[in-house]
């Protein structure tokens, strides 16, 4: 999660100061790793942590 919001954060500077240079790359790639986060980020909030108990009993 800590990578994808990286990459939205330079790929979104990269955006600023670089407008004309590859500017459809960088948009796809701030889109993409966005789109990333929100996922991870909504999945770790509604998804029931696993315990260490549960996993041990499940070997």
């Amino acid at each position: 999660m800590i990578l994808s919001a990286l990459l939205f954060a330079l790929s979104i500077v990269e955006l600023l100061l670089r407008p004309g240079q590859d500017a459809a790359l960088w948009r796809g790639l701030a889109l993409s790793s966005l789109y990333l986060v929100m996922c991870l980020s909504q999945r770790r909030l509604f998804a029931p942590a696993r315990t260490y108990q549960h996993r041990r009993n499940h070997w």
